[in-house]
């Protein structure tokens, strides 16, 4: 009989169960695939989002989770390859545009106050409670881990001093965020000083009261606004400062309900 010879030609990147593996098991291919896979569903869901209107920020959740499960398929198994700097921004990339439209913000928003306002952790700690889980902690010890990672990081942070201001910690059971409340927590669009800097208003002057117009002022100052803070003070039964208002509102969904002023300012402004 005579022999036979097969020629084996050798692959940069095999594919195994969805996971694509290189020769030097960098997982660079991988993280770009499903980067790729979720940058798709992400913009799918997105033409159902718009920043304005329903569904709610809980809804818009659970259509971002659809395509953080894509990036996180078979974690533990490239967990590593998020020490590399280019291969874990490509996937922030991807999950931050998910984030803007969970909260409905601005896209000028920082990574960083996006994912505190969104409540979804940063995607390189989620990695990390993927593998946690798969070496044998319990979920609920992982979380609580993953919390913590995510708060200290957020303490950190050299930037985004008024959100981190408004919002110290970073756990919340209940409240809608809306286009408007979003707004006001990261301090862009509706305000004059926001406006001033992105070169669409010649100066930073409220216009009701010709103060500089921080998100403070807007918010806890000007006289346009003081009466409709009162009402909501008075209903909560305490003087609301950029220090607390997070912190009460937080204490329970009435209370949130109740600084729904906020949003209301700010519709009524960007009308004016």
């Amino acid at each position: 009989m005579g022999s036979y010879c097969t020629e084996i030609t050798p692959k940069k990147v095999i594919k195994y169960l969805w996971v694509s593996i290189d020769s030097i098991l960098s997982y660079a291919e991988n993280i770009r695939a499903v980067a790729i896979r979720a940058a798709e569903t992400t913009t799918a869901v997105s033409r159902l989002m718009h920043n304005k209107g329903v569904p709610k920020s809980s809804k818009r959740r659970l259509l971002g989770v659809v395509a953080q499960s894509i990036m996180l398929y078979a974690a533990p198994i490239w967990e590593q390859a998020m020490i590399v700097l280019s291969y874990r921004k490509v996937l922030e990339t991807v999950q931050r545009r998910g984030e803007i439209r969970i909260c409905s913000a601005y896209r000028t928003i920082s990574r960083d106050a996006v994912q505190v306002i969104a409540g979804v952790p940063p995607i390189e700690l989620l990695v990390l409670e993927r593998d946690e889980r798969q070496r044998g902690a319990t979920k609920v010890d992982a979380q609580a881990r993953l919390l913590q990672k995510w708060q200290d990081k957020w303490h950190r942070s050299e930037k985004l001093a008024w959100t981190r201001r408004l919002i110290p910690w970073l756990s919340r059971k209940h409240g809608e965020t809306t286009f408007h409340l979003s707004q006001a927590l990261s301090g862009h669009v509706c305000f004059g000083k926001y406006l001033h800097i992105i070169a669409k208003k010649k100066k930073e002057r409220c216009w009701y009261c010709e103060k500089d117009d921080t998100p403070e002022h807007t918010l806890f100052r000007c006289c346009r606004w003081v009466r409709r803070k009162h009402e909501a003070e008075a209903e909560l039964g305490v003087l609301l400062e950029p220090e607390n208002v997070i912190s009460e509102i937080l204490q329970s969904a009435e209370s949130w309900d109740i600084v729904a002023y906020i949003s209301e300012m700010l519709l009524s402004k960007e009308e004016d």
